[in-house]
């Protein structure tokens, strides 16, 4: 075996690759099969949120909640309210997608074996890394605004959520983004408290 051969293997040793253009479809495919569902059964829900998390479990699924159990558990009235309305952790359906979870942690494990005794340079490769799903997460909702399932909910919110990860005013920006300003300040409410 040549020198250029044995270099070009040690390259295809250290180098750790995530498809995204594969996940973002596969993402895309799992939001539009969850939202689906829902309309199927007819549930009045009022918004839906990626959950991605990439500390550690680094997982990604979907949140949603609706009026029905929003009504369930506060009134308009009570001081509570939009807490309980864009709270994430309060929101009554959850489902995680497993198969591109796996993928995330495959990844993150992947990336801490090739920079194992080099912290920063993991930490760097990791945040890029979670910057781009995250945007991919931002993508993804905005286009899907664009189909039949999306308009079959009149009115639907999106969001991504990534807790404890964006300050105040990156959590209103989101929410602005990916809705087109629906709803604004009525959430930037319940962000700033």
């Amino acid at each position: 075996m040549g020198i250029f051969n044995k270099l070009k293997n040690i390259k295809k040793e250290n180098k750790v690759e995530f498809n995204y253009d594969k996940f973002a479809r596969n993402l895309n495919t799992e939001l539009e099969g969850f939202v689906k569902a829902l309309a199927e059964k007819q549930e009045d829900v009022y918004i839906i949120s990626i959950n991605y998390c990439p500390d550690f479990t680094t997982t990604i699924g979907v949140v949603a909640n609706s009026y029905t159990y929003l009504n369930e558990i506060t009134s308009v009235d009570d001081n509570n309210y939009f807490y309980y309305k864009y709270c994430e952790e309060e929101w009554e359906k959850v489902k995680g997608f497993d198969s591109l979870s796996a993928e995330l942690q495959r990844y993150y494990s992947e990336l801490e074996q090739k920079y194992n005794s080099d912290y920063e340079k993991f930490e760097e490769s990791y945040k890029e890394h979670s910057e781009m799903i995250i945007q991919m997460c931002k993508s993804i909702l905005k286009n899907f605004q664009e189909t039949t399932t999306y308009k079959s909910f009149p009115d639907l919110l999106l969001n991504v959520y990534v807790r404890e990860y964006f300050d105040n005013e990156e959590c209103i920006r989101i929410f602005e983004e990916v809705n087109a300003g629906k709803e604004i300040a009525e959430y930037a409410k319940y962000i700033n408290g």
